[in-house]
């Protein structure tokens, strides 16, 4: 019996050392498939000013015959949105906080150009109930299932900046967009390959067709008064 005791508390503490590994693991597992699921959605896109949806675009090049450079005229769409969407997930009230930054090739456009609304149709307007700061707004008691969808009017800072034909040729570009709406993170992206408005060579036609036209308005002038001359004598012999 007594020979027996040292080999009974070895096995009892392999099965106790067994059942805390056992459990550890099971622990682990169980842990290990539990999701957090988000507060809030977060949504980023970018738009044209109708707001349908902007994935590509042109700068559009024209030529300085000054320079010989190309200088950027236009965009093609020529206006851009960011649009950030944000949805309450909670069954409860939850203030909703944004933070975004804008790709450096763009700049907020206008006196106004950051507005909210509370719905997808953007027709609720609620711009003036929640705080804009420097890069972030913040909404208040946004309720369950409630949006906070914020608009930004964007400008292309590169309008009238010029390149190099090489560069021209080569010209590819992307831009990212990205916002953080109760650290639920989001981006986008676009890009832009580029086109020539207009060859010099084309310019110089444009401008001779131009000058070609104003100076024949004198001779047609001079055409249709002697046509009117030359009618009225027909009927005075007729």
């Amino acid at each position: 019996m007594k020979a027996s005791l040292p080999f009974f508390f070895v096995l009892l503490t392999l099965c106790l050392a067994y059942s805390i590994y056992g459990l550890t693991i099971v622990s682990t597992r169980i842990a290990s498939t539990v999701t957090v699921k988000p507060a809030v959605t977060a949504s980023v896109w970018i738009t044209d000013s109708d707001f349908n949806n902007v994935t590509s675009f042109r700068a559009v090049f024209r030529p300085d015959r000054k320079t010989g450079l190309y200088v950027i005229a236009s965009t093609n769409p020529g206006q851009f949105f960011l649009n950030i969407l944000g949805i309450n997930l909670k069954p409860k009230p939850v203030n909703i906080s944004i933070t975004y930054s804008l790709d450096p090739a763009f700049k907020l456009k206008g006196g106004t150009p950051i507005h909210v609304y509370a719905d997808r149709d953007r027709k609720i307007d609620i711009t003036q109930r929640v705080f804009i700061t420097s890069g972030a707004v913040e909404a208040y008691n946004v309720s369950s299932r409630g949006i906070i969808y914020v608009t930004f009017h964007l400008d292309y800072i590169l309008k009238g900046t010029k390149y190099s034909p090489s560069q021209v040729q080569a010209w590819y570009s992307e831009h990212t967009f990205a916002a953080t709406i109760n650290s639920v993170f989001s981006s986008t992206k676009i890009t832009d390959d580029g086109q020539v408005g207009a060859s010099p060579h084309t310019e110089l036609y444009l401008a001779a067709c131009q000058l070609l036209l104003l100076a024949s308005v004198p001779l047609l002038f001079n055409f249709a008064k002697k046509r009117r001359v030359l009618l009225a004598l027909l009927k005075l012999r007729v």
